[in-house]
């Protein structure tokens, strides 16, 4: 039983809607022409899930590729350059995550502050396993079988990375992050 009732069609769940409203509200209109890092794909209205990328691979017919050397969240560190970045100032094995994320193995530990573990239950409940996105771990049990790591990129007929999808899977979480690839530094 889903801790929210679905309103149907685009409106998905009660709680979606209503948070939709509350940014609606209190938030402010973004050009997305003035900030491209914002424009990035959009998930499903029900779930998002473990999925969501090999649907937008093939919706935008772009080729899915989950193995093989050279899958970083970035091919080269430079491209985040900007006023507060420049790769000589980064350490090493910074630059080689970022560059070879799939080639590192993570061990975790993680515990929510008594104050906030509740927060963090409530958003799960309502959020988080419905639409099985941002399940972020909630108590140390939930790593304690350890984490998988996969990087996903999708590429476009002439072989260049479209998206970057890191999918972190845990025993009772996944958390997945993409990047478009767009540099957006002057």
């Amino acid at each position: 039983m889903s801790a929210s009732p679905n309103l149907g069609g685009r409106r998905g769940a009660l709680s979606d809607w209503i948070t939709q409203r509350w940014v609606q509200l209190t938030g402010k209109s973004v050009d997305l022409g003035n900030c491209p890092w914002l424009n990035g794909p959009v998930g499903d209205v029900d779930v998002i899930g473990s999925a969501f990328f090999r649907r937008l691979a093939q919706k935008k017919q772009l080729a899915f590729v989950e193995d093989g050397p050279g899958r970083g969240l970035i091919d080269d560190f430079s491209r985040l350059r900007g006023p507060g970045c420049k790769r000589k100032d980064v350490d090493a094995r910074v630059v080689a995550f970022y560059e070879n994320t799939a080639e590192f193995e993570f061990d975790v530990w993680s515990e929510w502050c008594g104050a906030f573990r509740p927060f963090g239950r409530a958003f799960a409940t309502v959020f988080s396993r419905r639409l099985q996105q941002l399940n972020v771990p909630l108590s140390p049990l939930d790593t304690k079988l350890g984490i998988t790591t996969n990087v996903v990129h999708l590429k476009d007929a002439s072989g260049r990375v479209v998206y970057t999808a890191w999918k972190v899977i845990g025993r009772a979480f996944a958390i997945y992050w993409s990047w478009d690839g767009t540099e957006h530094w002057a």
